[in-house]
């Protein structure tokens, strides 16, 4: 097993940066009336990162003399104000309600879901195109990270071979989609909030960055190897 004294290491194996890598892959290959199977999933892993991710970052760092952490008042207030957990829940609120049919229904609302459409179709391949404009390449340093990365790629696709075999389909007798929503957010790198919370001049922080960058570049790569096998 790897040892690392980067404080932050741990959380580069907690999480999924689901909405801007998992969600366009997804719907690039099975469309965008199946990404609710994606969504529900993502709901455990968001609750994740904005309860107990935070927390575990905002108490680790390169130097915590002088460092302000957040009380419990500020992360409940992070938690709620999160524009992700609004949105996903009053779409389930929205749905659970019987808003679905009236959307759908009503000329105008139906209007502004193709509108929205629309709108989706374009944006998809431009989040691809900032990831790649914001990705941070230290090229002296771009392997160093590698087996962290090909590690945490290794492990999540038994994990999600696992989930899938006995939880999915052998417990719940989801369908293969929802096997390869799985799939599709377990490949995903970690979220992108860990550089936020590396303060200064954090040694530790090049190392992130680099592994952020090495393993969006993999996880594509990843997914559309194992889509071609298992499709």
């Amino acid at each position: 097993m790897l040892r690392s004294s980067n404080a932050f290491f741990p959380a580069v194996y907690s999480s999924f940066v689901t909405g801007i890598i998992g969600y366009p892959l997804f719907i690039s290959t099975f469309g965008a009336e199946h990404l609710y199977r994606l969504a529900i999933l993502d709901i455990g892993n968001l609750i994740f990162i904005f309860i107990v991710l935070a927390t575990f970052l905002d108490k680790v760092g390169c130097n915590q003399t002088g460092r302000k952490r957040m009380s419990l008042k500020d992360q409940v207030k992070h938690i709620v104000k999160s524009p992700f957990l609004i949105t996903m829940f009053l779409g389930i609120l929205v749905s659970i309600l019987g808003g679905r049919t009236f959307f759908h229904a009503n000329p105008a609302t139906a209007a502004l879901l193709t509108a929205a459409g629309m709108l989706a179709d374009i944006t998809l391949p431009l989040i691809l195109l900032v990831i790649g404009y914001e990705l941070h390449f230290d090229l002296k340093q771009l392997l160093v990270p590698l087996p962290a990365v090909l590690l945490r790629i290794g492990m999540m696709l038994l994990l999600a071979y696992l989930l899938n075999t006995f939880i999915i389909d052998g417990l719940l007798g989801l369908d293969r989609l929802f096997q390869m929503a799985v799939y599709t957010m377990f490949i995903c790198p970690p979220t992108f909030i860990i550089p936020v919370f590396i303060e200064g001049d954090c040694p530790d922080k090049s190392f992130i960055l680099n592994f952020l960058s090495l393993n969006v570049i993999l996880s594509i790569v990843t997914f559309i190897i194992l889509m071609t096998v298992l499709l």
